[in-house]
């Protein structure tokens, strides 16, 4: 049966990524919150001031979360998943942006969203070849 999550648990969650060494989960109403599986618990990850976050994809030596005014987030961590520290970037030209998933393709993150406002200003964005690509349709 599933098992509600410890206390203070008391946001959104949106989705999971995770590997061999465990899964992490993404979400929050009012601030970005992560939680990660410390078997058998799951662990929240203590964060200041980041945005609502809805998705997520994990490396080897980082986890990466997106979500809403174009924030990526990105949590460091040691061989055993345990995290280490935390950036919070924005994409400059997304502040109205919310991005909603991320994923992993040849090595390059790309990720997707939009302007849940209006419904409109769909995005896509990559750190292809280190340069970020934003496309606004």
């Amino acid at each position: 049966s599933p098992q509600p999550l410890p206390e203070p648990a008391n946001d959104l969650l949106f989705t999971l990524h995770g590997d061999e060494r465990g899964p992490w989960a993404v979400g929050g109403y009012h601030q970005g919150v992560v939680w990660r599986l410390n078997a058998p618990s799951w662990i929240p990850v203590q964060l200041d001031r980041v945005p609502p976050l809805n998705g997520v994809t994990v490396r080897a030596s980082e986890v990466i979360a997106v979500g809403q005014q174009g924030s990526i987030l990105t949590i460091q961590r040691d061989p055993m998943g345990h995290p280490l520290s935390y950036q919070l970037k924005r994409v400059a030209e997304l502040e109205t942006i919310t991005l909603h998933a991320i994923t992993q393709f040849r090595g390059e993150l790309w990720s997707v969203g939009g302007d849940l406002n209006e419904m409109t200003d769909g995005v896509i964005v990559s750190d292809h070849q280190d340069e970020p690509i934003v496309e606004v349709w």
